[in-house]
């Protein structure tokens, strides 16, 4: 661990001590999982949900600890209790069906797609009409599931402006955003290739005119 690290999580340690109940214990969990400290970070996120047991970021960050940590039961049971707080809650879900299907349960893998698919088939705006300007990370993978990646970045966006202490929306923004510029080099190199292409294929007509043109003065 870096000199700056450290000075960080000691920042963090300061604040959290002065006020336990506040929502830095996430960065500060998370930190502690960047450096491998995994007892660490279990520890502080699991007494920062003693003060926020609804706090979902927080429960999803715990397992995707378990997940890392090779406990997918665990992990399992601290999904579920996200499924509790929010039945709608699409990453749960999928990440329940991952450990479901890993663990050789196709029955529950395939009740959780089923669930999955009934989320994502729900358009994100009704669920905006109801709870207006609370956009949600649910919200955010039924667009991206959809294939609206933008759509989905202005709602993780939304979120992290809301709430910046909120680790997993920022980690899953900057996915995101990576995976937009992926798509966009990618549709770059296929217009260069394309581009390519045609320059190839005007100089083939090109040649093939004067050809013509050979032909026709000899006739």
């Amino acid at each position: 661990m870096d000199r700056d690290t450290e000075i960080e999580i000691e920042e963090y340690r300061k604040k959290l001590a002065d006020n336990p109940a506040s929502l830095i214990f996430l960065p500060l969990a998370d930190l502690f999982r960047k450096n491998r400290l995994y007892d660490e970070a279990i520890e502080t996120c699991a007494k920062g949900l003693s003060f926020h047991p609804d706090y979902i970021s927080a429960r999803l960050f715990l397992a995707k600890i378990r997940l890392e940590q090779n406990m997918p039961a665990e992990a399992a049971e601290e999904l579920k209790k996200i499924t509790e707080i929010d039945p709608d809650n699409i990453m749960a879900h999928t990440m329940l069906e991952g450990i479901y299907r890993q663990s050789g349960s196709p029955e529950l893998a395939n009740a959780a797609v089923k669930k999955i698919n009934s989320i994502a088939s729900t358009p994100p705006e009704a669920s905006l009409e109801k709870n207006p300007g609370m956009e949600t990370v649910t919200m955010a993978e039924v667009y991206f599931k959809q294939g609206l990646l933008d759509e989905a970045m202005g709602v993780y966006e939304k979120i992290v402006k809301r709430n910046p202490l909120d680790v997993n929306a920022s980690s899953r923004l900057q996915e995101l955003r990576s995976l937009k510029e992926e798509e966009f080099k990618s549709f770059r190199n296929k217009k260069d290739r394309l581009l390519s292409e045609l320059k190839e294929l005007r100089e083939t007509i090109r040649q093939a005119d004067e050809q013509i043109a050979g032909l026709e003065k000899e006739l």
